[in-house]
């Protein structure tokens, strides 16, 4: 008669902790925006509050609950989602940073030093330190998560995160481009219909790579 493992089941049981913490502590983040939000709707005008903590919302509260919960926790139990929830937490906090740092601009920044007062300084100055950022330490972080959940990053799982994180961009300076100050709505074209269409091709693009990374 074989004998039992007598350590796998409090391997299995440990391995639920952490992944139960993961999922908790993303929560706990998402929550924390949402009462950020609700003092910032409280001290901000209305139209300026809206449209400056749309990221916010959309990118720390909502995607990262329907990905990393609903969709990691509760329907797939898959990495993959989780990392798709963390990336629009990381890009959409840093999305609404760049909301931050160019009213901070617009303020303290004389109108007439031209170029250096434009929303598009910020943007790229801060696009280009997340892409950095995320070549260098993405597939660690994608290696953590998979690692507490229990599962091997793939070339699958790979581009699916990439695809993730350029809709999230794309998203992210497509919703920026509401704070832009145009002359009517058809000038709106460019600095958001555009991106946001590119943000949905990308987020589409991930879906095959996401459902095969479920398959394992």
């Amino acid at each position: 008669m074989p004998r039992l493992c007598s350590v796998c089941p409090k391997l299995n049981l440990d391995r639920k902790m952490r992944v139960g913490k993961l999922d908790s502590a993303l929560l706990f983040l998402s929550s924390t925006i949402g009462i950020i939000f609700a003092i910032i709707r409280v001290v901000t005008p209305s139209y300026v509050g809206i449209l400056s903590s749309i990221p916010l919302m959309l990118f720390g509260v909502i995607s990262p609950f329907y990905y990393d919960y609903v969709q990691g926790a509760i329907v797939h139990n898959s990495a993959i989602d989780r990392v798709r929830g963390w990336i629009f937490f990381l890009i959409g906090l840093g999305s609404y940073l760049y909301n931050l740092g160019r009213a901070w601009l617009q303020s303290f920044l004389n109108p007439t030093l031209g170029p250096i007062s434009s929303p598009a300084i910020p943007a790229i100055i801060g696009g280009t330190v997340y892409i950095l950022v995320g070549a260098r330490y993405g597939h660690k972080f994608q290696d953590f998560i998979f690692g507490i959940v229990g599962e091997r990053r793939s070339v699958a799982t790979n581009k699916a995160a990439i695809y993730c994180a350029s809709a999230a961009f794309f998203f992210a300076f497509g919703i920026a481009g509401l704070n832009l100050q145009l002359q009517n709505y058809y000038s709106y074209a460019v600095p958001v219909l555009i991106p946001l269409a590119f943000g949905a091709f990308a987020l589409s693009k991930s879906e095959p790579y996401v459902a095969q990374s479920r398959m394992g």
